[in-house]
């Protein structure tokens, strides 16, 4: 159990508790709390007061939501405690005009999660770090092990870098940088939208879709983008599949693109921890875009 203090700047910090429940409400005595869920977020919206300390566990849509119903009011205190695996990695990334309380991660969630779920922690770890911060991909890269056997202490250092890293993006990116979004990110998108796969293979299937594309267009090395793919092994994700051809995988994602209309522009890695390059899918949308993910079990008999 250790208590971080993430610097959002040099006059505004908060802590990072990771820990048990108990060091949640240390976080909240004497003061008036309302637990703040996606069952109850329409109510608590209706009657909001800076007398009153909110704890936010919201998905991502939601936690949205939330954190623009706020965005005008400076004075709103709450504590973000994130429970399921992708709010765990992704709502660290506290937006630049409203700051947490501090940041609570129940450890004890965490070793009551199913192996899906924790493959699916480990997946979008893993995603954010080839996207965002080379040390962190670095980390996971060395402590794959560690991580498997669920070694807390290893957990706990994995988080402790993990919103060190978002102290460092949200604090530089400027609003239109926050109006990206990243190739893997889309593709796992994408391959959850077929129902075919289970959500933890679907984000790993984007990651290897994204190195790949990084890789074609020569941004990475080809020991770059093999170490991507393969770091998914040991948490017995899978990296390729049979389900449908390259060609079926071609059409569903045009199709996909066309329905989703994105207006955040579309990102590919130009390095591992580095992500600022326009995909250009007028160029490169095409059937080996999907050779990575597609195992051909004729050709292979």
């Amino acid at each position: 159990m250790k208590s971080i203090l993430v610097e959002k700047s040099k006059t505004i910090t908060f802590p990072v508790i990771i820990g048990e429940k108990t060091e949640l409400e240390k976080m909240t005595a004497g003061k008036e709390t309302v637990f703040v869920t996606d069952e109850n977020i329409s109510d608590c919206m209706k009657d909001l007061s800076d007398s009153k300390l909110y704890v936010i566990s919201l998905r991502k849509k939601e936690f949205s939501h939330f954190l623009q119903m706020i965005e005008e009011q400076k004075g709103i205190q709450w504590i973000l405690a994130p429970k399921r695996p992708m709010e765990m990695v992704y709502n660290g990334g506290v937006p630049y005009f409203c700051y947490p309380e501090g940041v609570f991660l129940d450890m004890g969630i965490i070793s009551g999660f199913s192996n899906d779920d924790f493959y699916e922690l480990i997946a979008y770890a893993m995603r954010f770090g080839m996207e965002q911060s080379t040390n962190l991909y670095g980390y996971i890269i060395n402590h794959l092990y560690e991580l498997c056997d669920l070694d807390y202490e290893t957990l706990e250092e994995l988080f402790e870098m993990i919103y060190r890293v978002h102290d460092r993006i949200m604090v530089k990116k400027t609003k239109e940088e926050r109006n990206q979004i990243s190739l893997p990110e889309v593709m796992g998108e994408f391959y959850d939208s077929l129902g075919l796969y289970k959500h933890s293979d679907a984000i790993a299937y984007g990651c290897i879709n994204g190195a790949y594309y990084s890789y074609r267009n020569e941004f990475i090395s080809t020991e770059d983008y093999y170490e991507i793919r393969d770091m998914f092994v040991p948490f017995g994700l899978s990296i390729m599949q049979t389900r449908k051809n390259k060609a079926e995988l071609l059409e569903a994602f045009r199709k996909f693109l066309q329905e989703r209309q994105y207006e955040k522009e579309i990102l590919s890695m130009k390095k591992i921890g580095r992500l600022d390059m326009p995909v250009d899918f007028d160029r490169w949308l095409d059937e080996a875009l999907f050779e990575a993910v597609f195992f051909d079990e004729e050709a292979n008999d």
